[in-house]
């Protein structure tokens, strides 16, 4: 089956209150307190430390919101609901805000309303809701109200603190941890600062999933939230510049991309079957360090980064991809195994957004990619600076490259497109840049 595209065009990111041409940017950010009424939930019975939802506005003749929300996904219905809110509080329009999540293993799930079965599910899902939302719109007024004039760059280093984790044991491929499997070790950090050269926001994009401490329980028992790895990262960056900046995680194609140490950690044993151990709360620890690693990278990128001033710098367009689907089961029932029938399944069509600041050119895709297609992907653009952001305005689950259905991962099972999509996607995407 053949990929197929639509282009419905530029999308306008004017308003009626929003000409100004020269860059202007503000940030701010919100501790997400969720309240004791919604403990225990999925295994949760407390918060390790707490969550945040981080946000940059950005003007330049048009206008732009980035909204980071330590979360694991963000449904459809509430990705809605949260572009809303910070449009109407910021002055723009709701398409124009990009929800992006940090994947964090260790917060609780929004559920689609459909699949709450019981008034407690839906009390839950509300208050969940109501803390997300009163974050957002505390970030949102914070960064509305510190809007100024501001110059910006980028810079690309490297940081060491991810993994392949598709590995082979005697039953097939599953999750573990394979240093030698491909790997994207870059990290992109994009600096905003006033005209003074004092830093406003950095926005900052790796390819690593935030499950340092997933499925890790306790000593005493339960699992305790945490913003793991990148919101380490996060809060490290913000206290060494004294917590005068907002400092933005967005995922990069981190499907296949495992943080390099794990508090549950699963290896193949001498008999060639997985084995599982648990450190408990002394993985807590290594987030921290993991997540100061990458955040220490990011500092000294940013402290590199030369900024200059921009005018008409915003540029937003959203295409819409068809790709060959096929059937899911449930997630709780995939494991390792030789032999999977992978069922087609009818299309699915997928938003891809394509955003310009200045020379940087930023694309944003629901489902998440693996490392290999993220190189493909830099490999056919024609642009030299150029960010692949996973899992913007919601999730689609996995895409991965052919190999995965060959090998038959956990990725390619637990994936609702069928083989060869993210190949058909790397070539439309290199289609599109070169216009």
């Amino acid at each position: 089956m053949s990929i197929s595209f639509s282009n419905p065009g530029p999308v306008d990111l004017s308003s009626a209150a929003s000409q100004t041409e020269t860059l202007r940017a503000g940030a701010g950010r919100a501790e997400i307190q969720l309240p004791d009424e919604l403990f225990p939930t999925e295994g949760f019975t407390g918060v390790q430390d707490l969550l945040h939802a981080r946000l940059l506005l950005l003007e330049s003749g048009k206008k732009l919101a980035f909204v980071s929300i330590e979360l694991t996904s963000l449904p459809a219905e509430q990705v809605v609901a949260m572009q809303k809110a910070v449009a109407d509080a910021a002055g723009l329009l709701p398409e124009n805000v990009v929800i992006c999540v940090t994947h964090t293993f260790s917060a609780p799930h929004f559920l689609p309303s459909h699949l709450c079965k019981t008034p407690a599910d839906q009390q839950k899902n509300d208050l969940l809701f109501q803390a997300i939302k009163a974050a957002v719109c505390k970030a949102t007024s914070q960064a509305f109200a510190e809007m100024q004039t501001a110059r910006f760059g980028s810079e690309t280093g490297f940081c060491d603190v991810n993994e392949n984790r598709d590995i082979l044991n005697a039953d097939g491929w599953w999750l573990g941890s394979n240093e030698t499997g491909p790997s994207d070790k870059s990290v992109t950090v994009l600096r905003f600062e006033t005209l003074q050269g004092n830093p406003i926001a950095l926005l900052f994009s790796y390819a690593v999933q935030s499950s340092v401490m997933d499925g890790a329980e306790m000593s005493g028992g339960g699992r305790l939230v945490s913003a793991d790895l990148t919101g380490a990262a996060s809060r490290f960056i913000e206290q060494e510049y004294g917590e005068t900046i907002t400092a933005l995680f967005c995922l990069g194609a981190a499907a296949d991309q495992a943080p390099s140490l794990k508090a549950k950690y699963q290896y193949v044993g001498k008999d060639g079957h997985i084995r599982v151990e648990d450190i408990h709360e002394r993985g807590f620890s290594i987030a921290e360090l993991l997540g100061k690693r990458l955040g220490i990278e990011v500092l000294r990128l940013a402290e590199k980064t030369e900024c200059q001033s921009l005018a008409n710098s915003i540029f937003k367009e959203k295409q819409m991809v068809a790709c060959p689907g096929q059937e899911i089961i449930d997630m709780r029932l995939i494991r390792p195994t030789h032999q999977y029938a992978f069922v087609p399944a009818g299309e699915r069509v997928e938003p891809v957004e394509i955003i310009r600041l200045g020379d940087v050119t930023l694309i944003g895709v629901r489902p998440e990619l693996g490392c290999l297609t993220a190189a493909s992907i830099k490999a056919q653009s024609p642009l030299d600076k150029r960010i692949l952001l996973t899992m913007v305005n919601g999730a689609a689950k996995y895409m991965p490259e052919q190999n995965a259905y060959d090998r038959i991962t956990y990725e390619a099972m637990n994936s609702p497109f069928a083989r060869g999509s993210a190949e058909l996607l790397c070539t439309r995407l290199a289609e599109l840049l070169r216009c």
